[in-house]
């Protein structure tokens, strides 16, 4: 493409967007951002900050918004956002978020603005369809589909949506609409071929993984202050966890494993850094089981998330569903960036666990359970060789690999625009 195509007009649509820290908004946000210094004007129509804490954090959030910043337009949807997020629930929050985004997309081409790019996240599936719209409105856009997540399938592995036919109806749309877009990226190459499974032609699919930001993620010591304002010891040994507290996590197995491991590691302490539906369980799951050694805190801001990573000896990368192709945990990079040793739940014919096993990034377990966490800890400590050996490994693929604006430029050559890339990733 020419260099005024470079410097286009893009839509993005999301219902997930910055300020979120953590996940999908974070992501997004940040690639918005890239994409306004590389000179491309763009409009971003989403929803409140809701995740990870399933309410909008907005005393504005019933109405529509409009903020501008230099380059960037953000428009603010009013969605429905369930307090115990199921199936159902989940549904009806797309739902939502398909109206009132339909509805200001509509707004944007009714006031003549044109697009080059329409950028479509998913989840949620149903805002996708918007995608759909633009392009009958302006059949020279470029719609591209970025999945973050294989929402109907892990609905139905996990038991969310039971109906079959219901995940049928569901799995039809899927396809349709992904079939339907000029491209089609996501995070991981187990859910790249996932995809391909879904019919989308191989031309048209594209691995864009979720990067680091390595002058903010890297090795080092911890600062001191900061663990000590966050009322954690800086003495020990800390197995951290950060990131969503949900059923998905599998975390009702930490207060088990801290409370079994009180004695026999009396140094160690487990920090969960994370805000969710399911905190407030785990907290009684902590109290009934007597766990002295667990401290639980907030989601932190970058600066002060670094010096926990740096200061953890061990990273849990924990999910219930070890076996599948479905999920690529975004908090892997910043482990990996800062020379973390990361133990992740996840079988080892898994695309996860293929990756951890293939690279030594990580050690993969298997199943998720109490007794093989414990005893992968417990190992750790016999062998400090692999914590520091791991660590590396993981720092050194980062370095390479996931740095943001080398992933975002590669991204951007492949849907054909003219940037410089660096290494390419392996498969």
């Amino acid at each position: 493409m020419s260099d005024a195509k470079v410097r286009g007009r893009v839509l993005v649509v999301g219902i997930n967007f910055a300020p979120e820290p953590i996940g999908i908004g974070k992501y997004t946000g940040e690639f918005v951002g890239s994409l306004v210094r590389e000179g491309f004007d763009v409009s971003v129509v989403t929803a409140y900050p809701h995740y990870p804490w399933w309410r909008v954090r907005s005393a504005s959030g019933r109405g529509y918004s409009t903020e501008e910043s230099e380059g960037m337009t953000v428009i603010r949807c009013p969605i429905w956002v369930p307090s115990r997020p199921g199936g159902m629930g989940r549904m009806m929050q797309d739902l939502s978020f398909f109206i009132t985004s339909w509805l200001a997309v509509s707004w944007l081409l009714l006031k003549g603005r044109r697009f080059e790019i329409v950028y479509t996240v998913v989840p949620s599936y149903p805002s996708a369809w918007i995608g759909a719209w633009v392009k009958w409105f302006r059949s020279n856009a470029c719609w591209v589909i970025h999945v973050m997540d294989l929402q109907v399938d892990a609905a139905g592995k996990m038991g969310l949506i039971r109906s079959g036919w219901l995940l049928r109806c569901l799995a039809w749309s899927e396809r349709r609409i992904l079939c339907r877009a000029d491209r089609v990226s996501t995070i991981s190459d187990g859910m790249l071929r996932r995809i391909t499974e879904k019919g989308v032609v191989q031309d048209r699919a594209i691995l864009f993984p979720n990067w680091v930001d390595l002058s903010v993620f890297h090795p080092g010591l911890a600062d001191e202050k900061v663990l000590s304002g966050l009322g954690l010891p800086v003495a020990g040994r800390m197995v951290l966890y950060s990131g969503a507290v949900g059923e998905k996590q599998c975390l009702e197995i930490l207060p088990d494993v801290a409370s079994r491991l009180q004695t026999a590691m009396p140094d160690i302490f487990f920090v969960i850094a994370g805000e969710g539906p399911y905190q407030h369980r785990l907290k009684l799951l902590a109290k009934d089981a007597g766990v002295r050694n667990i401290h639980f805190i907030r989601i932190q801001p970058e600066p002060v998330f670094s010096s926990l990573l740096r200061k953890a000896w061990l990273h849990l990368v924990l999910q219930r569903d070890t076996d599948s192709e479905l999920f690529m945990p975004s908090k892997l990079g910043p482990i990996m960036a800062s020379g973390g040793c990361a133990l992740v739940t996840a079988s080892p014919t898994s695309g996860l666990g293929r990756f951890v096993r293939e690279y030594g990034v990580g050690e993969a377990l298997h199943p998720a359970s109490s007794e093989v966490l414990k005893d992968s800890i417990l190992e750790k400590d016999r062998r400090p060789d692999i914590v520091r050996e791991l660590g590396a490994r993981a720092h050194s693929y980062a370095v390479r690999y996931l740095e943001r604006d080398v992933v975002i430029r590669r991204y951007l050559c492949d849907l054909g625009f003219p940037v410089d890339t660096g290494p390419p990733i392996p498969g």
